[in-house]
């Protein structure tokens, strides 16, 4: 078991490593900064930053004007895997923190590893066309987790984690749209 957490872990690492070209063997000058992880998402915060897209930004609106939580559908391998992440209540984050801080923080590869496996089963909601609800705050989570993708290749879930740091990064970038003095512009109401 405590191998697949590694593997889940190191995967997510390789993937954010962007691969050298053989005609490219130059030394390097410098050792290369680790990443900045965002604390919430663990997004690569020294990425290039792209501003959310107007629909995003005009649903984020409705959402946050109707009280419900920002939901958002992505389509991968040209559409053959959908998915759908959703943001969480407050109850759902405060019980998600709780969760997460009970976590022995002796290994930080199996601390980031477990913790992305539990954020996944909050923030995913659909996985092409079975839904998921939020565990209960009492749930046994690595069986929910075994019950949702343990009869699935061990990529997927990896594909799913990349997919909703994605998701979070986006929604961290919306939230802070909300500050731009031309947000509403940008929402199509300027």
């Amino acid at each position: 078991m405590e191998k697949k957490d590694l593997s889940i872990a190191e995967a997510i690492r390789v993937l954010e490593q962007k691969p050298e070209s053989a005609a490219e063997s130059k030394p390097e000058p410098e050792k290369t900064p680790e990443p900045q992880r965002c604390p919430r998402c663990a997004w690569d915060q020294k990425e290039v930053v792209i501003r959310p897209a107007e629909e995003d930004l005009k649903e984020y609106l409705r959402c946050t004007l109707a009280g419900r939580p920002f939901s958002k559908y992505y389509k991968l391998f040209d559409g053959q895997l959908t998915t759908k992440f959703t943001l969480l209540t407050s109850d759902e984050s405060n019980v998600l923190a709780d969760i997460l801080s009970k976590i022995p923080r002796e290994d930080r590869m199996v601390l980031a590893s477990k913790a992305l496996r539990i954020k996944l089963l909050f923030y995913l909601r659909q996985y092409n066309t079975t839904n998921y609800e939020v565990p209960a705050a009492d749930a046994d989570l690595e069986q929910e987790f075994r019950k949702r993708f343990g009869s699935l290749g061990e990529d997927v879930p990896v594909i799913l984690v990349r997919n909703m740091m994605q998701f979070t990064k986006l929604s961290e970038l919306l939230t802070e749209a909300g500050f731009d003095r031309n947000f509403w512009k940008g929402a199509g109401l300027g």
